[in-house]
């Protein structure tokens, strides 16, 4: 992948007032629809799927605001057949907070996974950590990979909502 650092800055609204050259281009090569003029003006909220990400993110926002310190996480943002290792860097502008990705490396999928929302349909759908991508399925947090070689998962069945699970929550410690 060509495009290694996307980043974008929020506002103390946490609205998104801009972003760099590089989001076009990713969001385009990945075959999304969240472009810049899509996005700014609206609530970086707005693009974060699931109550637990929303805090757990807005107590990183609030911290590196509060503190006047940047803030660094890895975190994964797969694709269907790529999966995304990245960091996430948070800095002070004033009042506005410049949050940066830099990709740090990539895995091939196969086969891809794709797990449809379970917001989007009536029901609950697998946990899923928004921090590291496992699955929490039979008492356990997995990788997907691992959960569909064990025959626990189908991704093109099972619906997923995003939490944050207790090792990833105890990194924001």
């Amino acid at each position: 992948m060509s495009l290694s650092t996307v980043s974008y800055r929020i506002d103390r609204d946490n609205l998104i007032v801009d972003v760099s050259e590089e989001w076009d281009r990713f969001a385009i090569a990945n075959g999304g629809s969240c472009t810049s003029h899509s996005i700014i003006g609206h609530s970086l909220f707005d693009f974060i799927s699931g109550d637990p990400t929303r805090m757990f993110v807005r107590v990183l926002l609030d911290y590196c605001r509060h503190m006047r310190q940047p803030v660094s996480r890895p975190y994964r943002c797969d694709s269907p057949d790529l999966k995304r290792f990245m960091e996430m860097k948070i800095t002070c502008l004033g009042d506005d907070l410049l949050l940066t990705h830099r990709l740090l490396r990539t895995e091939p999928i196969s086969p891809p996974v794709n797990f449809p929302l379970g917001d989007e349909v009536v029901g609950q759908g697998l946990n899923r950590c928004s921090i590291c991508n496992r699955i929490f399925t039979f008492g356990h947090w997995l990788d997907v990979d691992l959960a569909r070689r064990r025959g626990l998962v189908e991704p093109s069945v099972d619906r997923v909502e995003y939490v944050v699970c207790p090792v990833c929550q105890a990194s924001q410690k």
